[in-house]
């Protein structure tokens, strides 16, 4: 038994082509330094035993990374639907009154937003220039509003907003204008942040589900 939470991380795939599936270490450290203990979550594994899993844990924290959300065809990958399985999952686990919170980096956050509103212009692909690149954030809501920022101290949310320290390394990306045209985004989640790329697009950093602690 431990008092630390157990947080699970799902594996990506290797992009290379072979059949191997990793977690970064930048994660693992990411959530052990927090306090958190780390577990994997194959996402070759079937349905049952990631839910069967995430019974025995505190939360997910849904990599980055360089995988594919959508098939050519426009088709949610089974890495994807693997996203989906865990946050039906969540959502379930809060309503039953067990705080399970989930945070969802970069190509995660993407897929999120693919499988909540399944519709072909959720996720533009290849559109966006903020391949490596450190930048300011643009708050479009108050982030003492935020669940994520509002314990923050003042001088972190004045130097995210004012200095280039915010990490980001995209040419997929979701337009503000998603979320206010698909209600079963505009329904669930608040846009809190945006950023802009190097040829002044703008495209979402940070949103929240309204409901539930999905980050």
């Amino acid at each position: 038994m431990t008092d630390r939470p157990v947080i699970g991380i799902l594996t990506s795939p290797d992009t290379n082509g072979s059949q191997k599936q990793c977690i970064m270490s930048s994660y693992v450290r990411f959530l052990e330094q927090s306090g958190g203990k780390v577990v994997p979550l194959f996402y070759t594994d079937s349905d049952e035993a990631i839910l069967a899993r995430m019974n025995q844990i505190n939360g997910v924290l849904l990599p980055g990374g360089d995988s594919s959300v959508l098939t050519p065809d426009g088709v949610p990958t089974i890495y994807s639907l693997k996203i989906k399985v865990i946050l039906e999952k969540a959502k379930e686990m809060n309503e039953r009154g067990t705080y399970f919170p989930i945070f969802a980096i970069g190509l995660s956050m993407q897929a999120i937003a693919a499988v909540e509103a399944p519709f072909e212009d959720t996720l533009t692909i290849g559109k966006f220039d903020s391949v490596d690149t450190c930048d300011k954030i643009s708050f479009v809501e108050d982030s003492n509003e935020s669940k994520l920022f509002r314990l923050m101290p003042d001088h972190l949310i004045v130097a995210i907003q004012n200095d280039e320290v915010t990490y980001n390394n995209h040419h997929d990306g979701i337009f503000m204008g998603v979320f206010t045209k698909y209600e079963a985004l505009n329904s669930s989640f608040k846009v809190f942040a945006t950023n802009i790329d190097r040829k002044g697009v703008e495209y979402v950093s940070i949103f929240e589900h309204i409901k539930y602690p999905f980050y």
